[in-house]
Formats: structure tokens, C-alpha cells, sequence
């Protein structure tokens, strides 16, 4: 994989964050280098889940090929919802939802989840109620 990287100023504003996903290794090595050479700062998966899950307010579910009960057990108290062991199959994606919800309810305002239990089913407009 080529990068063009000729032009890139090492100056970058202080804060700036950089997310990188990619399935192949190569090529997170290479934008890893990259960072490192400019200057950015790396910072361990933990506090990766902790910065996405408290000031984003972004739900993450960890996924690794290491199954040890320490792994599940950090991204879970570091705020990740759940942890899944690859290979990954569609039985957890139709059910990723599920996850999601109860960690959002499980750190969500009592007012909050009252006004959820309150919500109907949405009908349709057009519809007359006999």
C-alpha cells in the first residue's frame, strides 16, 4: 500500500485524535508509524473504550480472538458492552441490539427510563380507530 505522506506538516493541532480501522494489520502498522512519526500520542484500548463510551456516549463492543476471563473482564469494567471471542458468527450481530440497550438502560436516568416504559407503539396516522 502506498501513502502519500510527502506534503504532511508535523505541527498538527494539540487534541487532535485520529481513529484508524482497518482488517489488516499491515496496513494499522503503517498508519501507526505514520502517527508516531508526526507526533500523536497512543493510548492503550481501555482508555480508548472509557474516552468513546463516556464523553461520546458511544456504545462499544469489544472484539478480539483472546477469550482469557482478564480481557472480557477489562473491557467490561471499562465501559465496553459486551466482549465477543472472533470468529464472530450472525447470531450476535442479530442480537447486537440487545446489548446496547441494556447498557444504556443500566446507566440511564430513573426519569429517563420511566419516559421510556411510557413510550406506544408507533400506529399510523391515516388509520381510523373504530
Amino acid at each position: 500500500m502506498n501513502l502519500f505522506t510527502a506534503n504532511i506538516s508535523s505541527s498538527f493541532p494539540a487534541g487532535l485524535r485520529v481513529l484508524a480501522v482497518d482488517h489488516d494489520t499491515c496496513v494499522l502498522y503503517t498508519i501507526h508509524h505514520i502517527c508516531n512519526r508526526l507526533r500523536y500520542q497512543d493510548q492503550d484500548t481501555y482508555t480508548f473504550v472509557q474516552q468513546m463510551t463516556s464523553l461520546l456516549k458511544i456504545p462499544v463492543i469489544m472484539m478480539s480472538l483472546d477469550n482469557q476471563p482478564r480481557f472480557v473482564m477489562n473491557s467490561i469494567s471499562n465501559e465496553a458492552c459486551s466482549y465477543w471471542t472472533k470468529p464472530l458468527y450472525a447470531n450476535l450481530f442479530k442480537n447486537m441490539w440487545q446489548n446496547v440497550v441494556r447498557k444504556s438502560f443500566s446507566q440511564s436516568d430513573p426519569d429517563e427510563l420511566e419516559e421510556a416504559k411510557g413510550l406506544k407503539k408507533r400506529g399510523r396516522d391515516d388509520v381510523d380507530v373504530v
